[in-house]
């Protein structure tokens, strides 16, 4: 998760991955001694950094509005959390794992063509590393 990380963003920005890039990408994301990101702390704010319920982020709704954070959500829980597809996909209201799958690959597609959704995932990351 985290050495993928640090490889897209060193793609993404032509730098070199050095231990330089890795502090700065990975820094507001490393965890304190005893501390762990959650899937439920990554849902929650998410929908707070959408202004969504967490109803929309685990229902069926495919609104672009819900379906792209749902996705960014389940994106998050891969990297930063050492949950499976299927255990993400349960909690994102009982999604099957290809779904979960699915989901990491488009927004990590996306985030070279898209200078919002790396937006969106940097501010998420640092009210992640805030909690």
């Amino acid at each position: 998760g985290a050495l993928n990380k640090l490889l897209l963003h060193a793609k993404i920005s032509m730098r070199p991955a050095n231990l330089n890039l890795a502090r700065e990408v990975l820094g507001p994301v490393m965890e304190l001694p005893g501390q762990r990101v959650t899937i439920d702390a990554i849902q929650r704010t998410v929908v707070k950094h959408f202004g969504l319920r967490m109803s929309d982020l685990k229902g069926n709704k495919r609104h672009r509005a819900v379906v792209e954070p749902r996705m960014i959500a389940m994106y998050l829980c891969r990297e930063l959390t050492e949950a499976s597809f299927p255990e993400i996909g349960r909690a994102f209201g009982g999604r099957d794992h290809s779904t979960v799958i699915n989901a990491c690959k488009r927004i990590k597609w996306n985030l070279s063509k898209e200078h919002r959704i790396k937006e969106d995932l940097e501010t998420i990351e640092a009210q992640l590393s805030r909690l």
